[in-house]
């Protein structure tokens, strides 16, 4: 894990991963990662990100007595970033998202160790959870922009799809300020070794692939990728290329270096080659998550999925309650429920319909329970309100919005305090949504705009 500020384009600042071992050991002292980490930097074409994605697969890695972790780490247009990957803790497999400079955050429901505030070079919210992930399989690496609060603030997702399940677990969402932005046009990827002190650890291999982001200005694969060995000194590291925006970083005893130090892999962006979103045969259904599953009347349950009919329509279901959604260009599915305050209490049932494939997603149970609960638990302590919606305009339906980008233009490049983009106003926040209506609601002043329209900002649309 790297200290903020960020990098500059040209050199990396000190590496240190004192917090990944402070969440799983609280009385450990602060130490610097000096065993042969290493990272490979990427480049995007645009800032202003609301989505990275990357698959990872470790190949070889002891699963016991060590102190590994594999990361994405991100960064904001507007200042600060963090990042989400796979730990061994010992013998303990763990997955890991955090944001320096947060301001707050929630865990997914039935996770250990839940979420915290920890102070590192600032302070940094971080939500760990025991992930019982496999030497050999490949998973998906997943940070998506949600919705925001009342004073404009981002609540971003860290999730992690297994592909050998087709199962996402959110690992936990955390609230950025709004200064901060969306993501910016740097990130990187990284094996370190946050037990280890000297050069003499662990052989180590794992495959970094299909390295994606989604923009309002387009989705793209990283323009350029760096190899970095970092400040260690080590010798005993590699990176290699495999092609198609897929490489290997290996580290450890008997490895090595034939890549040299500062070597791009790639200079233009490739063409991506991955796994299917599903590992099953064709027609296998698909799944979602849903979180928190312990809700108050009046906030919002967000639901994830993957496997869909791409771009394709999808029946929200929360029974006895529907709506309609639409899958995004690669089959996964963002959506929001907010619950009003006059749906009863209760447990109920979430899934979601492919209507074109006419299959049906497994079913996650959530609980509603008062809106003037006392509850302490910390699934529902800060559950983000999604997109301000008056509870008086609710009926006793739930609402389905999905997050909707509209047009970004412009940014500036690693410049603090500065909000270059801004994510559209999701529709419905003004009034609740007819669907027996041509029209539709746009934003807080609740303007009816036709019923096919695409974006719409705080009073009017973008077809």
């Amino acid at each position: 894990m790297r200290s903020f500020p960020l990098k500059t384009p040209t050199a990396y600042v000190v590496v240190l991963l004192s917090l990944a071992v402070l969440l799983v050991f609280p009385t450990m002292k602060t130490v610097s990662a000096m065993g042969p980490n290493t990272y490979v930097g990427l480049y995007w074409p645009l800032a202003n990100n609301y989505n990275f994605d990357i698959d990872l697969k470790v190949t070889e890695a002891p699963e016991a007595n060590t102190g590994l972790f594999w990361a994405h780490q991100f960064q904001f247009v507007g200042g600060s970033g963090g990042y989400m990957g796979l730990q061994i803790v010992g013998s303990e497999m763990r997955a890991i998202f955090s944001i320096w400079g947060a301001i707050t955050a929630n865990p997914n429901t039935g996770q250990s160790n839940g979420c915290r505030e920890l102070e590192e070079y600032g302070k940094v919210w971080s939500c760990g959870a025991k992930y019982d992930w496999k030497i050999g399989v490949n998973y998906r690496l997943r940070l998506w922009v949600t919705n925001k609060d009342s004073s404009g603030n981002q609540w971003w997702v860290g999730a992690i799809n297994d592909y050998s399940t087709n199962s996402e677990t959110i690992i936990g969402t955390i609230l950025a300020p709004a200064s901060f932005g969306l993501l910016s046009t740097w990130s990187t990827t990284w094996v370190e070794y946050f037990a280890y002190t000297t050069c003499d650890a662990p052989h180590t291999r794992a495959i970094f692939s299909y390295p994606y982001a989604r923009n309002a200005g387009g989705d793209h694969a990283p323009q350029k990728a760096m190899v970095d060995y970092g400040t260690s000194g080590c010798n005993n590291t590699n990176v290699s290329y495999l092609g198609d925006g897929a490489y290997v970083l290996e580290a450890g005893q008997g490895v090595q270096r034939a890549t040299p130090d500062q070597t791009p892999l790639w200079s233009q962006e490739p063409a991506l080659v991955r796994q299917p979103p599903t590992s099953g045969t064709p027609g296998s259904p698909p799944s979602i998550s849903a979180y928190p599953t312990l809700v108050r009347q009046g906030q919002s349950i967000n639901v994830t999925g993957s496997g869909f009919t791409p771009n394709g329509p999808v029946t929200l279901i929360v029974k006895p309650y529907s709506s309609q959604a639409t899958a995004d260009g690669s089959g996964n599915l963002y959506a929001t429920f907010y619950v009003g305050t006059d749906i009863p209490t209760g447990n109920y049932e979430v899934m979601a319909h492919d209507v074109n494939a006419d299959t049906d997603s497994n079913g996650v149970m959530i609980k509603v329970v008062p809106a003037a609960s006392t509850t302490t638990s910390s699934s529902t302590s800060n559950i983000p309100a999604a997109f301000n919606i008056d509870p008086s305009t609710a009926a006793a339906i739930i609402v389905v919005t999905a997050v909707i980008l509209g047009s970004i233009a412009g940014y500036r490049r690693l410049r603090p305090g500065v909000e270059n983009a801004e994510v559209t106003t999701p529709l419905g926040a003004g009034k609740k949504f007819d669907a027996a209506a041509k029209t539709k609601p746009c934003g807080s002043c609740g303007a009816e705009l036709p019923s096919d329209a695409k974006f719409c900002d705080s009073c009017g649309s973008r077809q």
